[in-house]
């Protein structure tokens, strides 16, 4: 799945998203992850994280509000070569930590999504 399908099936959902407040991950083809990167600003500002289980067919979408990561500069892993976080986070039954700075997105879950 792409971003532009995910934003389709969110919006039928009622989720008021665009490609903007939208960061978006299927599966890492290689290694159990999903990676993100998403830009700091957006971060600080508040976002959607949609985390696609290609495997199980479920969107997981998470809200970001803005004020969550004042810092995150000083929180995740920074892509010194961009404005962004680098985020892994593993696929272990729906525990949604990211790996490098260990900060747990689960309280974020607003809904789970099957299609």
């Amino acid at each position: 799945m792409d971003k532009k399908s995910a934003i389709i099936i969110l919006s039928q959902n009622g989720i008021p998203v665009n490609h903007r407040n939208v960061v978006f991950s299927n599966v890492n083809a290689t290694v159990p992850v999903w990676w993100l990167e998403p830009n700091n600003d957006k971060l600080k500002s508040g976002l959607y994280m949609v985390l696609n289980h290609n495997t199980r067919n479920i969107l997981y979408v998470f809200s970001l509000p803005a004020g969550s990561f004042a810092n995150p500069e000083e929180k995740f892993y920074q892509r010194n070569d961009k404005n962004c976080s680098h985020l892994e986070i593993k696929i272990d039954n729906e525990l949604f930590v990211d790996k490098k700075s260990k900060t747990d997105f689960s309280s974020f879950l607003i809904k789970k999504i099957m299609y």
